[in-house]
């Protein structure tokens, strides 16, 4: 009995949880059967609080009688996780910093004369807090709000004659032209 490992309190509750959705199948069984499961469930609840109270009793236990080498050696294991999950909080917000950048750049295309520009002149914190289905109409506002302040940041038009290499002269009668094969 002692050899055995005691059981998981996570998978006993997600074993409950199966269970109470399993009461229709109960339906059609005789209520003998019916109230001997209904008590055993009861009786297993009882036995996973009995559990998770003997498992706080435990760890408290150890706490009190730990070595200061074994308090030493949680309290650095607790500070790594700690700096741990803050190293990864950091690069994940850079990342969705790089993310939004990018968004902003591909939506200011065709606007800005310079997309690059575009993310220094937009207010991040409001687009942090946007959901992102209406995220690029965030931007696109903010976007048509700068140029209308900043006209110089928005891509120049041209006006008058589109200047293009011409056409031809006369029309190719399938002979190579000479030089032709420079234009490539």
């Amino acid at each position: 009995m002692a050899d055995e490992p005691t059981p998981d309190p996570q998978a006993e509750s997600d074993s409950a949880d199966v269970d109470a959705g399993q009461d229709t199948e109960l339906v059609g069984l005789d209520d003998h059967v019916t109230r001997y499961i209904e008590r055993l469930k009861g009786e297993a609840a009882t036995y996973r609080s009995k559990l998770r109270a003997t498992e706080e009793q435990y760890e408290g236990l150890q706490r009190k009688y730990e070595t200061e080498q074994e308090k030493r050696d949680r309290e650095i294991g607790e500070r790594e996780r700690a700096a741990g999950r803050a190293d990864r909080d950091d690069e994940v917000a850079g990342l969705k910093a790089q993310l939004l950048d990018q968004r902003i750049k591909v939506r200011a295309g065709g606007r800005f004369a310079d997309p690059d520009d575009a993310p220094l002149y937009l207010d991040r914190t409001a687009l942090a807090n946007v959901d992102s289905r209406h995220l690029d109409a965030a931007i696109d506002k903010q976007l048509a709000a700068v140029l209308e302040q900043k006209t110089h940041l928005a891509v120049k038009q041209a006006h008058g004659v589109l200047v293009t290499q011409g056409g031809r002269s006369e029309i190719p009668n399938g002979r190579p032209r000479e030089r032709s094969w420079l234009r490539g």
